[in-house]
């Protein structure tokens, strides 16, 4: 029984799928939004565990709410960059602040924040989540008016922790946040640079 839950789990975590496949156009002006969130919850409706991986030669523009990875799955960007052209989140790890949601995962990002109000990376009550890459915010000078904010982390209770975040932020008015009124569990690093200081890595 044990040898079979082992392979069950082994199996999910090597199906990988190409977003490409699900109708995205790559060119950084067609919305790509719905192709690669139809792949994401593809993947996760059929084998509760995968990869979505993203061209790295292609550009990839991201409207509206973003794209939400869900539990179990790998969301690979390759250093493709997604131009983020919404007022919420580019990429959202989790469903809610009071549930949580196992091992989502953001590889290699590399996104761009076109709006003064808008996040790069929102987890919300993510449990073993893993976010890497970089997030460059809004290119108007940094004053008072901006908003922009790398990675925040939100869950009640007991969720949001084992967390791990190597990212660089640049350009951004605030590079981490929390609202969290659960733990975090010192194993979240965190790594930022903005435009006008440059942090070392921090364990939260």
């Amino acid at each position: 029984m044990g040898n079979k839950a082992q392979t069950n789990t082994v199996q999910k975590e090597a199906v990988q799928i190409e977003a490409d496949h699900f109708g995205t156009v790559g060119d950084g002006h067609a919305d790509d939004t719905l192709a690669i969130q139809v792949a994401l919850d593809s993947l996760a409706d059929a084998f509760e565990g995968g990869t979505v991986r993203l061209n790295p030669t292609k550009r990839y523009k991201i409207t509206g709410n973003g794209l939400i990875v869900p539990p179990n799955i790998t969301l690979d960007c390759r250093h493709a960059l997604i131009r983020y052209t919404g007022e919420a989140t580019a990429i959202t790890l989790g469903h809610g602040a009071d549930t949580i949601s196992h091992q989502p995962q953001a590889l290699n990002i590399k996104v761009k924040l076109h709006k003064k109000q808008s996040t790069g990376v929102v987890l919300y009550g993510t449990v073993q989540a893993k976010v890497t890459g970089f997030i460059e915010g809004h290119t108007a000078v940094m004053d008072d008016s901006r908003s922009n904010v790398g990675v925040f982390i939100d869950g009640a209770n007991v969720s949001s922790y084992h967390n791990h975040i190597e990212v660089r932020c640049n350009q951004m008015h605030q590079g981490f946040r929390t609202g969290s009124t659960g733990s975090l569990v010192p194993t979240t690093q965190f790594y930022c640079r903005t435009q006008s200081s440059q942090c070392e890595p921090m364990l939260l």
